[in-house]
């Protein structure tokens, strides 16, 4: 259950919503409960949207419904996104490709790779001994959901793997090192 606090015209208001169903909500406001029920979703960032809740009404005209009813409140919205099928469709692009490696002498040459945000380490594909290329894919970390691969930064030998698939890493922990190839 999430619990929300809301400000109304200056007065606040505590709202209580548990999670039913992937589209069907308890929702508490105050000592009224209602069951809520997502019809539709939409990304609309940058629209105004104004929505209103309206009164809601069961059985005879001005009867509202009581303790213990099953409601399902009415939403307004003043302001509607465009159709789907209306909005522009935007071109593809190529992600950038990697920058130029440096030939400049006395170049700093890394030494290892550290972990660029807390998470797991999903699978390694490189062993001691391995001679990687720059932009090669080294070992791919799972972290907030998402699968990111992790790169040489230049062409090296990989001289250790402290880590091993499943292990849990911080920020900063160190997941491989190199050794510059002769």
């Amino acid at each position: 259950m999430r619990r929300y606090t809301v400000e109304v015209n200056g007065k606040a208001y505590v709202i209580d919503i548990e999670e039913l169903a992937s589209d069907r909500f308890n929702v508490r406001l105050g000592d009224q409960r209602y069951e809520v029920r997502l019809r539709g979703s939409e990304d609309v960032a940058g629209a105004q949207i104004t929505p209103e809740v309206l009164p809601l009404h069961v059985g005879g005209e001005g009867e509202v419904a009581g303790e213990g009813s099953t409601i399902t409140p009415v939403v307004a919205n003043k302001h509607r996104p465009p159709a789907p099928e209306a909005m522009p469709t935007l071109p593809m692009s190529r992600p950038p490709g990697l920058p130029p490696q440096s030939n400049i002498p006395g170049a700093e040459f890394r030494q290892e790779i550290a972990a660029p945000m807390p998470g797991t380490i999903l699978t390694i594909h490189v062993s001691p001994g391995d001679l990687v290329k720059r932009g090669q894919t080294v070992l791919v970390l799972e972290a907030m959901k998402m699968k990111n691969a992790i790169k040489a930064p230049h062409d090296a030998i990989v001289s250790t793997v402290p880590v091993q698939a499943g292990q849990s890493v911080g920020y900063g922990h160190v997941l491989l090192t190199f050794e510059q190839p002769n």
